[in-house]
């Protein structure tokens, strides 16, 4: 069975996003965050998606409509949301 598997810091990223957004639009911010999950199934099957980041095996995928790139890594049983940032940000992993 093949799991996503979600960092810490990719779990905080989630949240602080879905927070941001639910100051000003809690229904966005609903929206947003079934859009980041969504993304995160679509990768779990299709796991070689998205360009390589460095040599480590990272790979990033933009969020369809989204501002948003995950960054993860195939793993032999599933993927590894390492972050959720927005496009503008400095996302970059070495």
């Amino acid at each position: 069975m093949r799991d996503i598997f979600w960092t810490q810091r990719a779990v905080q990223d989630l949240d602080s996003i879905a927070n941001q957004l639910a100051d000003n639009s809690p229904d966005f911010a609903v929206v947003v965050e079934e859009a980041l999950l969504t993304a995160a199934d679509f990768l779990l099957v299709t796991s070689g998606a998205g360009s390589p980041v460095g040599a480590s095996g990272v790979r990033k995928w933009s969020v369809a409509r989204m501002p948003y790139i995950t960054l993860y890594r195939p793993r032999p049983h599933g993927i590894e949301i390492l972050r959720v940032r927005h496009a503008r940000e400095n996302w970059f992993i070495p």
